[in-house]
């Protein structure tokens, strides 16, 4: 039996104001899981291609933050009165794009074998184990 799920695909999309000479590739799942307990849930991030950090009006030009407006690009979760978490590179020039081995969001994984991809358990409304 397959748990309810609500998936955001974002494909091949561009930066502001209409470039497509650098492009994301992302998906979020969240996974309904109150068959373990009422209002939990799995939430899972897969990042297939981040060639991009920012767009024209976000201190980006090319598609890469260069300041001092705006900043690079952050990617993670926040709840208003709870758990926050924001991966390695957020807020860095060009830590969470594919061109970064290091940070680049592509290149690494959590409680997955596949790289990319970023799986996180949520009980009585908090995640389990971050990064």
């Amino acid at each position: 039996m397959f748990a309810p799920a609500f998936d955001v695909e974002l494909v091949n999309v561009g930066y502001y104001n209409g470039h497509a000479d650098k492009l994301l590739s992302v998906q979020l799942v969240l996974i309904d899981r109150s068959d373990v307990a009422p209002g939990d849930f799995d939430m899972e991030f897969n990042h297939c291609k981040v060639q991009w950090e920012a767009g024209d009006v976000s201190g980006g030009s090319g598609g890469y933050w260069h300041g001092p407006d705006g900043e690079p690009a952050r990617a993670g979760f926040a709840h208003p009165n709870g758990p926050s978490f924001e991966f390695s590179g957020s807020g860095v020039e060009r830590g969470l794009l594919d061109v970064n081995q290091t940070t680049g969001l592509i290149w690494h994984s959590f409680n997955s074998t596949n790289s990319g991809r970023y799986f996180f358990e949520f009980r009585d409304g908090s995640p389990r184990q971050t990064p």
